[in-house]
């Protein structure tokens, strides 16, 4: 029977847990970018798994002590939310820190369990960074334990996601740390067994072929990176509108100028400068006498704007835009929006646009026409497009939006299906573009189902990431970390990807995870980069995420036989009281 606690041991017990949740943190934030020392990873864990293993003191109090430890890597990674949202930061940090809560609470009832600590630990970490990752309000897959591997030498340690995705590389990085803190009450064949797992990881990633291949099916995309201020797409005037599209032109056309010249020419999401793109939407405009007045916010731009003054037609820079690429001759893949019955009626302040649904949309033009097929975003992203099941309820959503982010509204609606865009080649072959829109490629099952539609044409594809990272204001961690979870997808599928950023950051990567370009963000860029296509062909891409899955299963099973075996080895009953 224990004896009373004193102060001093409940203070004690109270700082070692908050020790052990910034120690957490510190490491988290030293193996991620920017400063990505990525073995830190390897290190991160430990201070949590020694804190599961205590058996004295209340299991929710080192857990709530915990998460006030972890929080400032919150703050410091999610900073930029501040510049969107200053009342959403708080509650995003309170949400993050409580899987930490959470996993020393119920890592230490799994350990209950008849089963090797080793497993529990690792299971549990990676069962519960999965479900904040690909279901908890529709999944924020940001900062996983495996994502550092991505930075080891060559990608080298980043290859087991081909097989199950990151949650399985997850799982590698942290058994090491579970082995440690563990190592006088592991059995003998537990310690094999991850000794094997550890060494056939790194043998491989040692000996496994790096070639990215080469040759005539390669596939030349120009990039144009606008950096277009964030502040102007909330509010982007007709005039400011007009003045970044002389300035895109002025870019695209030195794309279309190198040589070689691109296959194709991508710009970022959502920076056509209109009002629509889908062609019966724009035919809808074509038709209606829609004039808008051209108001310069300077005289410089009075100057440059000169031949738009007093106003244009509302389909005058979509118009200009498709004039321009049928005499370039170059195909280009646009982010723009689409409409579901677009209509347009005349109002007090000149013409008003209303609609069913709207999407924001990736279009590929060819021949100074709009095709007929193109991709609407199918992930809208948390918070930044819809709230995750409070937008159900429309006015709860307008209140929240005015309490934290006045001036934002939540008008898209997500695609309906998962299309894929074809390009020629200039030697005559083709190839398919899969086009995950902004957040969409930190989601592996969307890059997944997209890649998945690609392969059933039988054509290779690439992945295209367009995406206005100018939400991340002068945060370039932000960004980076959005490059970052990006390259897994390539990984994973076997496929390279562009990524066209408006603020960048903008490069290529090849199928392996390796950064082939990257341009400096937050300044206007251009370049024309080679890629080769490649068919997804991995055993994630045809399986999914079954290591996800699978640990989070485990967890609830850890959870029902800890109950049973509540008198066996684990937290003793009166860690309970608070």
């Amino acid at each position: 029977m224990s004896g009373p606690r004193t102060t001093g041991s409940i203070l004690g017990h109270r700082a070692g847990a908050f020790g052990a949740g910034l120690c957490h943190a510190i490491l988290l934030a030293l193996s991620f970018p920017l400063v990505g020392w990525w073995f830190m990873a390897f290190l991160a864990p430990l201070p949590l798994f020694r804190l599961a293993l205590r058996r004295e003191g209340s299991v929710w109090g080192a857990g709530f002590w915990a998460m006030l430890g972890v929080a400032p890597f919150w703050v410091y990674t999610h900073a930029w939310v501040a510049s969107v949202s200053a009342a959403g930061v708080y509650p995003l940090v309170v949400y993050l820190s409580l899987y930490t809560m959470a996993f020393v609470v119920i890592a230490r009832r799994c350990l209950r369990a008849p089963v090797s600590p080793i497993l529990v630990l690792t299971l549990v970490w990676c069962g519960l960074e999965f479900f904040r990752g690909a279901i908890g309000w529709s999944g924020y897959a940001w900062y996983l334990l495996g994502h550092p591997m991505i930075d080891s030498p060559n990608a080298g340690l980043a290859w087991p996601a081909m097989l199950g995705g990151v949650p399985l590389v997850s799982a590698l990085v942290a058994m090491p740390g579970a082995w440690w803190v563990t190592r006088g009450s592991s059995g003998g064949r537990a310690k094999v067994a991850v000794a094997a797992a550890l060494v056939a990881w790194a043998g491989w990633a040692l000996f496994r072929p790096v070639s990215s291949g080469g040759g005539p099916g390669t596939l030349r995309i120009g990039i144009v990176q606008t950096n277009v201020p964030q502040d102007n797409r909330i509010d982007w005037s007709i005039a400011q509108r007009l003045d970044d599209w002389l300035t895109m032109r002025a870019q695209t056309e030195r794309v279309a100028a190198m040589d070689p010249p691109p296959d194709v020419i991508v710009w970022p999401e959502g920076l056509v400068p209109g009002w629509t793109f889908d062609p019966i939407s724009l035919a809808l405009e074509r038709s209606r006498p829609a004039v808008w007045p051209v108001r310069p916010e300077s005289d410089e731009q009075a100057v440059r704007l000169a031949r738009y003054l007093p106003g244009v037609p509302a389909s005058q820079v979509a118009d200009e835009i498709l004039a321009m690429q049928r005499s370039l001759g170059i195909p280009m893949l646009l982010g723009a929006v689409a409409h579901d019955n677009l209509r347009i009626e005349r109002g007090q302040n000149g013409f008003d646009y209303d609609w069913d649904a709207m999407y924001n949309s990736v279009f590929l033009v060819r021949g100074g026409r709009v095709g007929d097929v193109w991709y609407d975003k199918m992930h809208l992203t948390p918070f930044g497009e819809v709230m995750p099941y409070i937008s159900a309820w429309p006015w709860l959503e307008d209140r929240l939006l005015s309490i934290g982010a006045e001036g934002m509204s939540f008008t898209l609606a997500p695609g309906r299906a998962w299309k894929t865009l074809g390009v020629d080649l200039s030697n005559g072959s083709g190839a398919v573009l899969a086009t995950p829109i902004c957040f969409e490629a930190t989601v592996a099952s969307v890059c997944r189902k997209l890649a998945r539609n690609a392969a059933r044409s039988g054509v290779p594809c690439v992945l295209v990431n367009v995406t206005n990272d100018g939400w991340f204001a002068g945060s370039d961690r932000g960004r980076r970390m959005h490059a970052h979870a990006s390259r897994w997808r390539c990984v994973e599928l076997g496929v390279p990807m562009v990524r066209v950023a408006n603020t960048g950051v903008s490069g290529a990567i090849d199928r392996f995870g390796r950064e082939v370009l990257e341009l400096p963000p937050r300044e206007p860029a251009e370049a024309v980069v080679s890629v080769v296509p490649g068919v997804p062909g991995t055993v994630y891409s045809r399986t999914g995420e079954w290591a996800g899955w699978a640990s989070l299963a485990s967890v609830v099973g850890l959870l029902w036989l800890g109950r049973r075996g509540k008198s066996g080895r684990g937290p003793e009953s009166s860690e309970e009281s608070a």
